[in-house]
């Protein structure tokens, strides 16, 4: 399944939130089960300089793993052939807990904003942070597609 266009999402280090260009990876992307949810493809804001930058990315692909495997499109939203994008935004602090967890912007369905918050909860449980990050407060942008196949 394609990914979808203009995809973006954003990394910083919390308070600057600059705009990432588009980006297109499919091989990045995560199912979710039955016919498709995907974790789009993200990319940090260029204002995350150096090893952060990296650590960024590296964290928010692990997460990104780890979300395939609590994947999940509803059966209510299958059931009516509801398809989405929700993009969750996760903040870290600096003790390194998840300070937030929120929908950055709705599928247009709750029920499908709500699997996509689950999922990502659950990922970043699992995801250890990475030491470079340790000691800053900073978030996060993933985006979980929701698409029946035709």
């Amino acid at each position: 399944m394609p990914a979808a266009e203009g995809e973006t999402a954003a990394a910083s280090p919390a308070g600057e939130d600059a705009p990432a260009p588009p980006e297109e990876a499919p091989d990045a992307t995560a199912r979710a089960d039955g016919p498709a949810a995907e974790t789009a493809p993200d990319t940090a804001v260029p204002a995350a300089a150096g090893a952060q930058a990296q650590a960024i990315d590296d964290y928010r692909a692990a997460l990104q793993a780890a979300a395939r495997k609590h994947r999940h499109y509803p059966r209510y939203a299958r059931a009516r052939e509801w398809e989405g994008r929700t993009t969750v935004r996760l903040e870290v602090d600096a003790a390194g807990r998840a300070a937030n967890i929120a929908v950055a912007a709705s599928s247009g369905y709750e029920v499908l904003d709500e699997s996509a918050l689950d999922m990502i909860r659950k990922a970043q449980r699992e995801v250890a942070l990475p030491a470079a990050l340790q000691g800053s407060a900073f978030a996060v942008e993933l985006t979980v597609l929701f698409a029946l196949e035709d």
